[in-house]
């Protein structure tokens, strides 16, 4: 595996162009593997964790709390956030450009402390990411392993970024963990699709440890159910791209997009043997950039997964018929067992 250094940011949402499988395609479901790169060598390690030993982890974090959220921390120890900014508007419609319409906001001056855990990543292309630790960064493993060639991408993580301010400064990404089948199945020349690529795609980046204007705090995570997923209300927010067909209107670079109202669940897609299905259909708002933004629980701010694609655009009847799909037309690579393991062991190494 070959790494390219951060030169030049990409465009917003540098997305691989994955597709639906055709009709009887079927892969052998091999349990979740995990690829580590650190910065500065010349490979990927292929890692293999027990299952059964990543479970008793998290429930060992459970009784200590470590899933939880955490609050922002500013110079001087003040754990109150600055001043407070205005409360968004409420949506006036439930959904996004799901059913073709546009509703997301500007989130930049909420005061809404869970969009400070949000930012900008830039590796391949602009993508979005969001505090799972406070060195931990979640995001999709697109954003970090380019398409043509299976390439890591250095880049720098910015959280709560507004146009080119950044309150938190910059930080560069150290290491990159992800779906230990991502470069396999869904990088050149591999055919690239959905049903093989959304379950792999995801990543936890550890982050230069440079905080020197203080820490927004971090996010929770947790992997619920079907049903608890279903009905648990979430929220999604991203860094759109401006001058797509589908951008928000009024656009403004680097800045973040989302809308009031929850977001919907369509079905729960590609099961794995075990049976658990690592995609999900939501009915929130996005567009290119949006990709690796969180899905989290509005209650309790925990992580349940990250934005990979979209299975239409402008989402209208003329671009897509199915009524179902522009319902709900962007796919998720949702959390499992296995990654809130994964996320508490990186917390314990990475405090």
């Amino acid at each position: 595996m070959k790494t390219v250094a951060a030169g030049p940011a990409g465009p917003d949402g540098d997305t691989p162009q994955w597709k639906r499988a055709p009709a009887g395609y079927v892969r052998e479901n091999t349990p979740l593997t995990v690829a580590r790169y650190v910065a500065g060598d010349d490979h990927a390690d292929l890692l293999e964790f027990d299952p059964d030993e990543l479970r008793r982890l998290a429930e060992v974090a459970r009784e200590l709390r470590l899933e939880e959220e955490s609050s922002a921390i500013y110079p001087g120890g003040d754990e109150s956030a600055p001043a407070a900014l205005p409360p968004v508007s409420p949506a006036v419609r439930p959904q996004g450009l799901s059913d073709g319409v546009e509703n997301r906001l500007d989130l930049s001056a909420s005061n809404d402390g869970a969009y400070n855990r949000q930012g900008r990543l830039w590796g391949d292309g602009g993508c979005t990411a969001q505090l799972i630790g406070r060195r931990i960064v979640a995001t999709a493993a697109h954003c970090v392993i380019r398409y043509s060639d299976g390439a890591y991408v250095g880049g720098t993580f910015a959280a709560d970024q507004v146009g080119n301010t950044t309150p938190f400064g910059v930080q560069t990404l150290q290491q990159v963990w992800y779906g230990g089948k991502y470069i396999q199945y869904c990088t050149n020349p591999a055919p690239g699709y959905w049903s093989d690529c959304v379950r792999e795609d995801w990543a936890f980046v550890v982050l230069q440890d440079n905080f020197p204007s203080g820490h927004p705090g971090y996010f929770g995570y947790e992997a619920p159910t079907e049903q608890g997923f279903r009905d648990a209300t979430k929220v999604h927010a991203g860094y759109p791209g401006c001058g797509y067909p589908h951008s928000p209107s009024p656009c403004a670079d680097n800045h973040l997009y989302g809308q009031a109202a929850f977001c919907t669940t369509g079905d729960f897609l590609w099961p794995f043997d075990n049976g658990f299905k690592a995609a999900v259909e939501l009915g929130c708002d996005a567009s290119p950039g949006h990709s690796g933004g969180a899905v989290w629980r509005s209650t309790h701010r925990r992580i349940l997964g990250v934005a990979s694609t979209e299975q239409c655009a402008t989402c209208t009847p003329a671009e897509q018929p199915d009524a179902h799909v522009r319902a709900y037309p962007n796919l998720f690579s949702r959390y499992s067992s296995f990654h809130v393991g994964l996320v508490n062991n990186l917390r314990v190494q990475y405090p």
